[in-house]
């Protein structure tokens, strides 16, 4: 019945998110308020609460001291019911593995290009999948179920055909399919593939009065040199053609710097958090540096900054 509930309840939390986008989220968090405040309802109304074991302290005694005793001595009493004892055993085991999957899988697809309602699909179907599974595994422990070979002959046969069919898959199918990461972006032509690149080489295509500034190793402390490029021109442009869908660029920051605007494709780059133009702002340190991402997908792209104001 939890598989079933958090199911049902996950489900129309992604319809309310693909409905209203902005206010989905949160009103996904109340709803989960209410669902449990509302199924809490029959518990504390038709479940009696037992009395509570009260006692005075001894003399020396201390409450800490003796809730350690009590706890000691349930633990002690627990020898005579080897059923409970192997109950919470199993318990705390099946628990870790519950809190494990939890944790790590929202990571584990992030990690595989997963988005936000892809990664909420599939623990919804890790919830309606649990379901005909916890009931498999509770019927194994009985001696009395005739169909136990069959049950273990079928988590057996997934244990071997489950990672076979990721393997399989990920060798025929695609990666947008099966999540695997995709090759390397290559370089193709004059667009640059996948790597780090200084402002200075010659995958980059200046316009203006460009030039090139190195500040030692030595200073950095650092293997190699970093290159800049400085110009003191408005409107001096720079541009980088690359292959891929995501690029950093990485500036320099000061009160005698500029303030550059950002291109992709001839377009201007919007801020997703605010919906307007991008700008650097390079006279101090943004909050963070500015990325471009686009859709998994193979093709070329051209970044481009020009200045807008100069120091």
């Amino acid at each position: 019945m939890g598989y079933l509930g958090g199911g049902l309840l996950l489900a129309i939390n992604i319809v309310m998110i693909q409905i209203w986008p902005a206010w989905g989220p949160r009103l996904s968090f109340l709803s989960v308020g209410l669902w449990w405040a509302i199924f809490s309802i029959p518990i504390f109304t038709r479940i009696p609460e037992p009395p509570a074991a009260t006692a005075s302290l001894a003399p020396g005694e201390s409450v800490v001291g003796v809730s350690f005793k009590r706890l000691w001595e349930t633990i002690k009493d627990i020898s005579r019911y080897k059923e409970l004892f192997k109950y919470l055993l199993a318990f705390l085991i099946y628990i870790d593995g519950i809190g494990t999957i939890i944790g790590v899988a929202a990571i584990y697809g992030a990690e595989l290009g997963f988005g936000s309602i892809e990664l909420i699909l599939a623990l919804l179907l890790v919830q309606f999948v649990g379901i005909p599974f916890s009931l498999i595994f509770g019927r194994l422990p009985s001696k009395n179920e005739t169909r136990r070979p069959f049950f273990l002959a079928f988590v057996l046969f997934n244990l071997i055909a489950l990672p076979l069919t990721g393997l399989v898959s990920s060798a025929f199918l695609p990666s947008n399919v099966t999540g695997t990461p995709p090759d390397p972006y290559m370089t193709v032509g004059e667009y640059a593939g996948e790597g780090v690149y200084q402002a200075a080489g010659d995958q980059f295509s200046v316009d203006g009065s460009w030039e090139p500034v190195v500040i030692s190793a030595d200073i950095l402390g650092t293997e190699n040199d970093l290159a800049y490029m400085t110009s003191v021109s408005q409107g001096d442009r720079l541009a980088f053609p690359f292959n891929g869908k995501r690029v950093d660029l990485t500036y320099s920051a000061g009160p005698d710097h500029g303030i550059f605007n950002v291109e992709i494709d001839g377009q201007i780059a919007m801020d997703p958090s605010s919906g307007e133009p991008y700008v650097i702002d390079a006279y101090q340190p943004t909050d963070s540096l500015w990325t471009h991402r686009g859709n998994r997908c193979r093709g070329t792209r051209s970044a481009r900054a020009h200045s807008s104001q100069y120091g």
